[in-house]
Order: C-alpha cells, then structure tokens, then sequence
C-alpha cells in the first residue's frame, strides 16, 4: 500500500476483486500496473495486461495464484475475450508503423496462439473489441491516418 498525493488515500497497483453482495474487496496480485482484466472459465481464471508491455497475465482467483502469462509480439493497448471465455483477442501496435496493428488470437484452456490478425489501423486506447455471441466473429476498432475505422473477422476460418 502506498498514499497518493491526494491526502492519503490507499492506492495500490494490481488487482483487487470485490464481493458484489458485501462490498468487501481483496487485493490478490499487486506488483504491476494493469490495463485490462476480464475473468474467464466461469469466474475461475481472471487475465490482465501489464501496462506497455506484451504480457498477458493469467490468475486462478478461487487459489489466489498466478497460473502463466501469454506473450504477445508486441505491447498490447486492449483485449477481450469471447462470451464462453475459450478465446482472447490481444489487440497490440505494430512499430515502426504506427498506422497498423494486429490481433492476436488466443485458446485460454490450452493458452495457445491461434492466429495474427492483421489489421491496416492502429489499436490505440481507444480501441474497442467484441465477439459475436458464438465467437465465430471478432470486431475491432482501429485508426488509420485518416479516421476510425470498423474491422470484423471471420476468426472460425482464419
């Protein structure tokens, strides 16, 4: 734990996951800065990414233990996963051009890369993702140099 500049209030970096019902919360993996999170398998398994890194980190909340990581090619800016949680997308910058970008496809049970999907825009924080309710679809947000753009994938056939 450690004050901020604000008049001590606690702030931590990391994740902490709260009891909807209680309102009570447990800081379970501090240490680095998160990005994203999503929980997957039911609520089992929890994912994060590091902020301005190519990690992907993989948690078991019921054990409060950190179970692996994915390693994207490059730093990653968003992600998401499909509604029955099998597949995650990291959306990441490709350099040195910074009008393109790529997503990388992932199997969380097997924590194996399926695909890249290359993309002619950049993924930047603004970036959003989502799967179609059967995850046979992905659709992204990106910028190319001359506004946002809408990009959809059939990830079945890849």
């Amino acid at each position: 734990m450690k004050a901020n500049s604000s008049g001590g209030c606690p702030m931590t970096t990391g994740v902490q996951v709260w009891e909807v019902g209680s309102g009570g919360s447990t800081l379970l993996w501090e240490g680095f800065d998160p990005q994203g999170v999503g929980f997957y398998t039911s609520g089992r398994y929890l994912w994060s990414i590091v902020r301005g890194t190519a990690t992907i980190l993989l948690f078991d909340v019921e054990n409060r233990s950190e179970i692996g990581e994915l390693r994207a090619l490059g730093p990653v800016e968003y992600a998401c996963q499909s509604t029955n949680g099998t597949l995650f997308v990291a959306c990441e910058l490709r350099f040195p051009n910074f009008y393109q970008g790529a997503g990388e496809l992932w199997d969380l049970k097997d924590r194996t890369r399926l695909a890249t999907l290359e993309c002619p825009a950049a993924f930047t924080s603004d970036t959003t993702c989502a799967f179609n309710p059967d995850g046979s679809k992905l659709a992204c947000s990106g910028w190319d140099g001359s506004g946002g753009r809408v990009f959809v994938w059939d990830v079945v056939s890849r």
